[in-house]
């Protein structure tokens, strides 16, 4: 065969395999999350029945749940409800923050939760402003426009009381002390903050939602 001849075979033959590997599309690239170093998965008696959901634990005084406050807006965003996002405000235990978790109920039953957590961050943080009683928290609902005066008439409401009793069981569960913690499915707690971006945290997020 003439190496004019040979070099058309080679060239033949290598457009042929470049067509049949066009063909065949690249698998994705998936991360390589592992337990231990990226999530751990809570002992068995701990979980609760599963539910496809990232729970976030939090608390209005604390700074760094501020500061995650706006990416986590973010994060749900992306997430959009292919896994759904549920907040839990922590009750410390007095009169301010149980009040302050109740009216953050209250908001997100009336459809401005995010506004809320906006305004009482932004006051405790900023405005240094020493939150104590139910009275403060009618002046935050009155601040996002709906009715402090129907905050203080039903705050004791049952829906209200039962979500707060649900905060402390899901904390004693997951044995979770500080915050903010997130909870993937009722079963595994993400090292949600060795990444910085909010694309690397939905990507982790979305991989344990996933986990059997």
């Amino acid at each position: 065969m003439s190496k004019l001849k040979l070099c058309a075979v080679l060239i033949a033959a290598l457009n042929c395999g470049l067509s049949a590997a066009a063909a065949e599309p690249a698998a994705a690239i998936q991360p390589a999350y592992t337990q231990g170093n990226d999530y751990r998965q809570l002992a068995p008696e701990r979980q609760t029945t599963a539910v496809n959901e990232v729970s976030e634990f939090f608390s209005f005084w604390c700074y760094h749940c501020k500061a995650f406050n706006a990416q986590m807006r973010d994060i749900a965003a992306e997430l959009d409800g292919t896994v759904p996002v549920k907040l839990y405000p922590v009750d410390f235990g007095d009169a301010g923050s149980h009040a302050a978790q109740i009216g953050y109920f209250y908001a997100l039953k009336h459809g401005k939760g995010q506004k809320y957590l906006d305004v009482m961050f932004a006051l405790i943080h900023e405005g240094r402003v020493d939150i104590k009683n139910p009275e403060q928290i009618a002046s935050v609902i009155n601040l996002i426009d709906l009715d402090g005066m129907d905050f203080l008439k039903h705050r004791n409401d049952a829906e209200f009381t039962t979500e707060s009793a649900k905060v402390e069981d899901l904390l004693t569960r997951y044995d979770i002390n500080a915050v903010p913690e997130l909870v993937v499915n009722g079963k595994y707690i993400p090292q949600i903050f060795k990444y910085e971006s909010t694309e690397d945290k939905v990507g982790l997020l979305r991989y344990l939602s996933t986990m059997p």
